[in-house]
């Protein structure tokens, strides 16, 4: 059952951001699609964590109107699948992608995002990518 929901990646929101044009956005395109969109804690976390004093409007003012989905107990279960499935092929990403495609994966989100390459080997994701 699709959900209709696309999880955002950081790499979406760090191209919105540095875009001076922001209506050539990635995410601009993704808003088009009149979906509803949320992100994981864990790209929230990195987002706040890379910005300084003088981004915390921008970002704040983003963030605070998108759901945020944490974690469930069976991510830890689908993470730990995907990394066994990615380790068979000699392709591993880092764990906090892992965590995010299993969250995708878990609640049958969409995951949108500009790094096609960490994702693209990962069996019943559904990504979207520019």
């Amino acid at each position: 059952m699709d959900t209709g929901f696309i999880l955002i990646d950081t790499s979406v929101l760090i191209d919105y951001f540095r875009k001076t044009k922001k209506d050539s956005s990635f995410f601009e395109k993704i808003l088009l699609l009149n979906k509803p969109i949320c992100l994981t804690v864990i790209t929230h976390f990195e987002i706040m964590i890379g910005n300084n004093t003088r981004q915390n409007n921008f970002w704040n003012l983003l963030l605070e109107e998108l759901p945020v989905y944490d974690y469930h107990p069976q991510l830890n279960k689908t993470a730990i699948e995907l990394h066994s499935q990615l380790k068979k092929i000699n392709k591993s990403i880092p764990f906090q992608d892992l965590i995010l495609a299993a969250t995708a994966i878990h609640y049958d989100f969409t995951l949108a995002t500009i790094n096609k390459k960490h994702f693209q080997h990962i069996k019943g994701l559904k990504l979207l990518t520019p």
